[in-house]
């Protein structure tokens, strides 16, 4: 009796990914780029808009008739820098990447304030929206500097290309964290 012999898998046919983008955020033109980061920008703004003003209007208690003013507010702020960052070119990377890091200190402040507007329960709505919309600013603004493309200015590249932070590793004996003759550093 032959023993059974599993199929063989076919290999994986997957394109080849620019860091820091998946396949969705491809699909969509977004991503870690300028271009993505207003896309994204503009579509939170848009749902902010429409479920803020809902909120507010058909809010059963004062908390979430507070929370979708705060949330509306907000939304229509982010529609404003989503439509400027779109009528700009896009911006120098490494530029960009400085904002985006102050703006993830800012983004920080905003869900301290909320949590301590938290604190009166008369607020508690505009507290914990300013902590949500804090919260989504965090994670856009970190994963986009995070992800970001940024010349290294240490290349030996041609003017115009790009490295992706972290793609260029040191030696394998240093990055392994070993010295010359083999001891553990």
């Amino acid at each position: 009796m032959d023993p059974v012999q599993p199929c063989p898998r076919p290999p994986a046919s997957r394109a080849p990914q620019r860091p820091g983008r998946s396949p969705g955020a491809a699909r969509l033109g977004m991503g870690a780029t300028p271009r993505g980061l207003v896309a994204a920008l503009g579509i939170w703004s848009g749902l902010s808009v429409a479920s803020g003003a809902i909120a507010w209007a058909r809010g059963g208690s004062a908390v979430t008739r507070s929370f979708g003013r705060q949330t509306l507010a907000w939304g229509i702020i982010n529609a404003g820098f989503a439509a400027y960052g779109a009528a700009r070119p896009a911006p120098d990377p490494g530029r960009l990447r400085r904002v985006l890091l102050a703006s993830v200190v800012a983004d920080l402040g905003y869900i301290g304030v909320g949590l301590w507007v938290m604190r009166t329960p008369a607020r508690r709505g505009d507290g914990a929206a300013v902590v949500v919309q804090g919260a989504f600013l965090l994670a856009l603004d970190g994963h986009v500097a995070h992800h970001l493309e940024v010349p290294d200015r240490n290349s030996t590249a041609a003017p115009g290309v790009l490295s992706h932070r972290g793609a260029q590793r040191p030696d394998s004996t240093a990055h392994r964290g070993w010295g010359r003759r083999g001891a553990l550093r």
